[in-house]
């Protein structure tokens, strides 16, 4: 869900905590790989200073893990009563971008009150989705292929059976949710609830094989995970009866729904549907100038006369436009080494004039497609073109709003005004009607002064982020 048109509350991802018991290595088995391989390189690190274990042990840890806490024990062999570190509480860093799992309206709504929203749906192909990376972060790892200890031993086998001949992550959810979606199982909200001491997902794969959609969802669930791929339950509604009369979607309660997301890398949350009652979702392929006539429901004649530029505004200008000043560098050795006024002069002419024509380059560049946009879409370009400088480049599966929290996000105490530009964007190119004339807004409007307000906020800590990456061992997420 990318906008909404009414208040909203939404729930983001806490990253994972971890105990370590340096005494007893037989309780790291419950722990991820990468955090065993770290707490036994803190007991082989031997035993620090009680003054300094804090900082002895945040030495030790991997850039994307933080120290909560230490704790003590009496040392068993000291006469003394010396103390022994024996406990550690660490914490998984936080995304930059926040994982976003839920949201709900603010207030309770007044039956039959409109409202409007807009989410975005991807136009991956199946082709795309198989080559996608399985180079999956900590963050996700850590929530997301969780699974219980008490799980039967044959849920995992069959999961492992199903999707024996796959080679990659998008065609073992397709074998798992096609076994699902197969003779073998039954949709039915008429069932009994498993039994208090059975494991719900192998009660109803391999005793009932009947159930309603969260049955199925969690059982592909389980079975991908089983086999190292990240997925999750996701729980909403389904789009309802549509009312020709009214031209609106009635939504009742028996529309609610449970289905199936992988994450891929490259692409964010993809959708399963694993429920046989429930239409597969189509993957297709889809031109980007389908897609956004989809979206608008017109070929952006009323919208944004390019929207790729909100995509990654640099794919197509590229970085020669800081060769060039690394270019320059090298005036400067021979500058030194030849002593001469004439040469001096010379070479000082060439120097303003070249300075001249990367300043002009780099102006040119900079406003390139700005003209004829609304200061909002100026604004969120902007931040675009900027950010990819300051290492926080746009991913392809982002939303306007989610690129604008991950800046804020990456800004702290600056970065509140990254939000308000992607707010408003969205709203600008989601709601329906005409697209505003503010193009070149410089009438002292409130929008247009809260949107340069709000870029200038900003845009001093961007500069300030990409000029530090250019600084030897400077470079930022």
């Amino acid at each position: 869900m990318d906008w909404l048109s009414h208040d909203a509350v939404v729930e983001t991802l806490r990253p994972k905590s971890f105990a370590i018991d340096l005494h007893n290595p037989e309780s790291d088995a419950n722990l991820p790989d990468d955090i065993q391989e770290v707490a036994q390189a803190i007991r082989d690190a031997g035993e620090p200073p009680q003054r300094f274990a804090e900082s002895y042990i945040s030495r030790i840890l991997p850039d994307d893990l933080v120290l909560n806490s230490v704790g003590f024990a009496e040392d068993e062999h000291s006469s003394d009563g010396g103390m022994v570190l024996q406990t550690l509480n660490i914490e998984r860093k936080a995304s930059a971008i926040p994982e976003i799992v839920s949201w709900r309206f603010a207030e309770r709504q007044p039956e039959n009150h409109p409202y409007a929203m807009v989410s975005y749906v991807s136009v991956a192909t199946e082709d795309e989705l198989r080559e996608a990376s399985t180079d999956y972060s900590a963050f996700i790892t850590d929530h997301y292929l969780q699974l219980p200890q008490s799980l039967p031993q044959r849920v995992v086998g069959k999961a492992e059976e199903l999707t024996a001949g796959a080679t990659n992550p998008y065609d073992k959810a397709a074998a798992i949710s096609e076994y699902l979606r197969g003779e073998t199982f039954t949709y039915s909200q008429d069932i009994e609830a498993p039994p208090r001491d059975a494991d719900g997902v192998d009660f109803f794969l391999f005793k009932t094989q009947t159930g309603y959609s969260d049955y199925f969802a969690s059982s592909m669930v389980v079975m991908l995970r089983a086999v190292n791929v990240p997925a999750r339950l996701a729980a909403g509604y389904a789009p309802g009866e549509f009312d020709p009369e009214n031209n609106v979607r009635v939504v009742r309660d028996f529309d609610s729904h449970g289905w199936v997301q992988v994450f891929f890398p490259e692409y964010g949350w993809i959708d399963f549907e694993p429920t046989p009652r429930w239409p597969e979702h189509e993957r297709q392929f889809v031109s980007q100038q389908s897609a956004i006539e989809g979206i608008t429901g017109s070929s952006g004649t009323d919208g944004i006369s390019d929207p790729s530029e909100f995509l990654d505004p640099f794919d197509d200008i590229g970085a020669p436009g800081l060769g060039i000043i690394d270019g320059g560098a090298t005036f400067g050795s021979d500058f030194l080494a030849n002593i001469d006024v004439v040469a001096i002069g010379i070479r000082t002419g060439i120097f303003v004039g070249a300075a001249a024509a990367v300043w002009l380059v780099l102006y040119m560049i900079w406003n390139l497609g700005l003209r004829g946009l609304s200061t909002v879409e100026r604004a969120y370009t902007r931040m675009n073109r900027l950010g990819t400088l300051a290492g926080l480049r746009r991913r392809a599966y982002q939303t306007p709003n989610e690129y604008a929290t991950m800046v804020a996000h990456a800004l702290g105490e600056s970065g509140a005004g990254a939000q308000n530009i992607g707010r408003e964007f969205a709203a600008l190119r989601y709601t329906s009607g005409a697209r505003p004339d503010t193009t070149d807004n410089n009438d002292g409007s409130s929008d247009g002064d809260e949107m340069e307000q709000a870029w200038r906020s900003i845009r001093g800590a961007l500069v300030s982020r990409a000029f530090k990456r250019l600084l030897p061992g400077g470079n930022q997420g």
